[in-house]
């Protein structure tokens, strides 16, 4: 695949020729070339040290723009991490028909795109001084930032150490990537008052199919909204519990999502995983008792601090939502959490 990319001085002049601002609050504002020459915006965070470290690469969903990951970005920057975020054509400050305006026929000229459009973000980002390519996670928010951080990892599985999943699932050859690749750490995160409710149901299904011992399932309770359409085009009201809109609402899963790249690309890296497609990695030989822990010991509720986590109650099932609010489940068993 072309890797097109702007140069740290072409970026500027792009930057000036799309109307960009030179920097922002937390990230410098770069332009990326995309293969067939589109511009896309990107926020660059890079760390205070200039040292040898992972980088994170975070897709927005498909109603929404860069900017809704500026807050993980930041925290990752701090960390040690070298984020990018990057609009998609048609999104934010990109290039591109505005995907509010796209005809049937540029929405599928645009998707076909996308692809290419992450890759050269990809580029940029493994290109940046410090940035380790073998040590790469990706963020994705919502159906197209999910399916296309899967499909990215799928390209790189060499490289992509670490997945961060909101609201949003993969196609058939992104799940099968996924189970043939046990190793991968994968953090799913989603809400019951998510306006799209389908969401709810597919991200429990698959994380039940996906679960092991680097995967962990962030569930906030609530009550599930009826379906009514698509906020873009129908005018359905954002209830703030879809993608990095639950950030809004629950401000301390963008340091839990900090907080799971620190943990799976600076302190315990992935190690490689398979390389060939539908092959999945060699792993030890262990009693089904290890394979399926039970519940009490996987299923964890986490405060608002990452990481202090109490056990549930109870076994193989979810507590009340009105007395634990967020609830972490994983490692867990096999079957995907009831609904309480």
């Amino acid at each position: 695949m072309k890797r097109v990319l702007a140069s740290a001085a072409g970026a500027a002049a792009l930057a000036a020729a799309v109307g960009l601002a030179p920097t922002s609050p937390d990230g410098r504002v770069v332009a990326i070339r995309a293969p067939d020459g589109t511009a896309l915006a990107a926020s660059d965070f890079a760390p205070p040290s200039a040292g040898p470290g992972p980088g994170v690469l975070l897709l927005h969903q498909g109603n929404r723009d860069r900017k809704s990951w500026e807050d993980v970005a930041s925290r990752l920057a701090k960390a040690g991490i070298h984020a990018v975020t990057v609009d998609l054509r048609g999104f934010g400050d990109s290039g591109g028909t505005p995907h509010a305006k796209w005809t049937s026929a540029e929405r599928s000229a645009a998707r076909k795109a996308t692809p290419d459009d992450v890759d050269a973000a990809w580029q940029f980002l493994v290109s940046q001084p410090g940035v380790t390519r073998g040590v790469v996670g990706i963020g994705g928010a919502g159906a197209d930032g999910v399916g296309q951080a899967v499909a990215a990892a799928r390209r790189h599985p060499t490289e992509v150490k670490s997945l961060a999943l909101l609201s949003g699932e993969t196609d058939l050859a992104g799940g099968r990537f996924l189970k043939d690749h046990p190793r991968l750490p994968i953090l799913f995160a989603l809400a019951d008052d998510d306006e799209y409710p389908p969401t709810q149901d597919v991200m429990a299904w698959t994380y039940s199919v996906l679960a092991g011992p680097g995967r962990r399932f962030v569930h906030y309770g609530g009550r599930r909204p009826p379906w009514l359409g698509f906020e873009d085009r129908e005018g359905v009201p954002d209830t703030g519990g879809h993608g990095t809109d639950m950030f809004r609402g629950h401000p301390e899963l963008a340091g839990i999502l900090a907080d799971w790249f620190v943990e799976t690309l600076v302190k315990t890296p992935a190690a490689p995983t398979c390389a060939r497609p539908r092959r999945p990695c060699r792993r030890r030989r262990s009693s089904r008792r290890s394979r399926r822990p039970a519940a009490p010991n996987g299923s964890r509720r986490s405060s608002r601090k990452h990481g202090a986590a109490i056990p549930t109650r109870g076994r193989g099932r979810r507590p009340s939502s009105r007395s634990w609010g967020i609830t972490t489940w994983g490692p867990a068993s096999r079957s995907a959490p009831s609904r309480s």
